[in-house]
């Protein structure tokens, strides 16, 4: 059901073998003089994507300073140190170079160059950014598909300190273009592409897992988006004989749909599944694709039940489950057909499979973290889940 909401996504995609090359002319014509290029480690640096860059942006006159140092999980000290750096050198523009760290990162960073404050703050929900406040420009040069940041307005940031991983949002968080040549893609590692994969499919379930039972046009997009995600897409571009360009131009594509809401204007939507997942990521420095999928199956199975006609047709149309006549039942066959895929994909299911293994002070640290995330004692939309429910939901997923 679309309830009142005002629907904004400004950020400009440019895909194709030509992206990189228009890197520089449209930074110049957003009023770029001087770039921060911000990035982490991966080995797209040694395929020429970031000469390319580099080039693009000196053709078209502009001055660049390289801030490398982007983790996975991208962290507060660097968004500190990255702010204060830009504003030494005279940055005017920040362009983010890989997957949704950078971009969280660079937006990070904005945030810190124009904020008075302690950063955090804003993270914590503990202050806002004044209304008049402009911030640094943001770009970005997308590698990894896999978050969606490049065209989202949030930015997750983990506290090193603290151990705590959370969002922000603001408008005008969002980044003016987000650049993609699927060629780049080609040489990301298998863990890395299916990670993504499995985020991906987060996002649009995510969106698809609202709190009613009336099903109109965005379920439908949604629906055919997720099965062709499930059954085709993801198949082809693992397989070494059928991967391709084209279908590699689709998975950036989907990525970046997953966060922009282009199909999911005012759907009262999941985000609970990212509020558990966090304190995971912020805990234990576990990549975001794989902290979804630990908890996942068994918080589906914890919320099933309260939205039975909803998760049922979930598993009808994404799953292709047989309908039952028990929808509770065909909803249990879609999430355990799920639990297979991502255990296909090479994702853990359960803390054990990753390796860890939490004790109950940390399940306790988590769940207080993934509970107060939104500035309530809860979260979810099919189910409001407090800190005991999470607590559950952590521990059935040792």
């Amino acid at each position: 059901m679309i309830h009142n909401c005002e629907y904004l996504s400004p950020t400009r995609r440019v895909i194709g073998s030509d992206a990189l090359d228009k890197v520089g002319p449209k930074l110049k014509e957003d009023g770029a003089h001087k770039v921060l290029i911000h990035y982490g480690g991966g080995d797209y640096l040694f395929h020429g994507l970031l000469d390319r860059v580099k080039k693009s942006l000196s053709d078209s006159g502009l001055e660049y300073v390289d801030f490398p140092g982007v983790k996975p999980n991208p962290r507060l000290s660097k968004a500190l140190e990255g702010a204060q750096f830009a504003k030494d050198n005279g940055v005017d523009y920040i362009l983010s170079v890989g997957g949704g760290s950078a971009v969280d990162s660079a937006k990070a960073i904005s945030l810190g160059m124009s904020y008075e404050g302690d950063l955090w703050n804003l993270w914590k929900k503990a202050d806002t950014l004044a209304p008049g406040v402009v911030l640094t420009p943001v770009s970005g040069v997308v590698v990894y598909p896999a978050t969606g940041a490049e065209a989202g307005s949030s930015s997750v940031i983990l506290n090193e300190e603290t151990h705590e991983k959370f969002w922000e949002w603001d408008e005008r968080l969002f980044p003016r273009f987000c650049f993609m040549d699927p060629q780049y893609t080609m040489t990301l590692p298998r863990h890395l592409l299916t990670n993504g994969i499995g985020d991906i499919m987060s996002h649009f379930t995510d969106n698809y897992l609202t709190d009613d039972a009336h099903f109109g046009i965005f379920d439908n997009l949604l629906e055919t988006t997720l099965h062709y995600l499930q059954a085709e897409l993801s198949h082809i571009i693992l397989d070494p004989e059928r991967d391709n360009l084209a279908d590699r131009t689709e998975l950036m594509a989907v990525a970046s749909m997953g966060c922009d809401d282009s199909i999911n204007w005012g759907l009262n939507h999941e985000k609970a599944s990212h509020q558990i997942a966090h304190p995971i990521g912020g805990l234990y420095d576990t990549i975001h694709g794989s902290t979804l999928s630990i908890i996942y199956p068994q918080w589906l199975r914890y919320i099933y039940k309260y939205n039975p006609a909803r998760f049922a047709r979930w598993a009808e149309k994404v799953w292709d489950v047989e309908p039952k006549e028990d929808p509770l039942e065909t909803a249990v066959e879609g999430i355990d057909r799920l639990t297979d895929w991502l255990k296909w994909l090479g994702l853990p299911v359960k803390f054990s499979d990753a390796g860890l293994h939490p004790t109950d002070e940390e399940i306790d640290f988590m769940a207080e973290r993934a509970a107060t995330a939104f500035c309530t004692d809860f979260i979810g939309a099919n189910r409001k889940l407090y800190k005991e429910d999470i607590v559950q939901i952590y521990k059935d997923s040792l």
